[in-house]
């Protein structure tokens, strides 16, 4: 017997909307690395003020490594390309199916580690990866209906 498709989804990849992608996955799944790496740049910047005998030059190297490092953390980079990806959602009762030309992936909802909603898109963040869907995206159910069955399954984790 064949599963019942709950929710249908079609959303684009732009390079206009990828940076939302990188920028959630960087302060979600790499939470850790970025935390780490920002606490270094801090440290060396707070630690330039205190040394006393280094020459000013190596201070202003000192300096400007900490900068670089802070806009590396915060910069994110468009994709090099302006193809637009279309990703394919299914939304089965225990999972979902992400698929994107001849590649699918399935993802259990008890696997999402944090649930966003912003106004033009809902982001399922899981410990490696991240998936974007589309609220105008629906062609099977619609957006509230995606709401509510996505917070009833992480009720039922809970």
């Amino acid at each position: 017997m064949e599963e019942e498709i709950l929710f249908c989804n079609k959303t684009k990849i732009t390079r206009e909307n990828f940076g939302f992608i990188i920028f959630f996955e960087r302060f979600f799944c790499h939470k850790n690395t970025t935390i780490i790496k920002l606490s270094l740049c801090i440290f060396i910047l707070i630690g330039t003020i205190f040394l006393q005998n280094e020459k000013l030059l190596h201070k202003g190297i000192y300096i400007l490594t900490g900068i670089i490092g802070i806009i590396d953390i915060f910069k994110i980079k468009k994709p090099d390309t302006a193809d637009v990806m279309i990703f394919r959602y299914q939304f089965f009762d225990e999972y979902f199916l992400l698929n994107k030309d001849k590649l699918e992936l399935k993802f259990y909802y008890n696997d999402v580690r944090y649930l966003i909603d912003t106004k033009k898109y809902y982001f399922f963040v899981f410990s490696k990866s991240i998936a974007m869907i589309d609220k105008e995206g629906f062609s099977i159910g619609d957006e509230e209906e995606m709401k509510k069955f996505i917070l009833g399954k992480r009720k039922k984790q809970a």
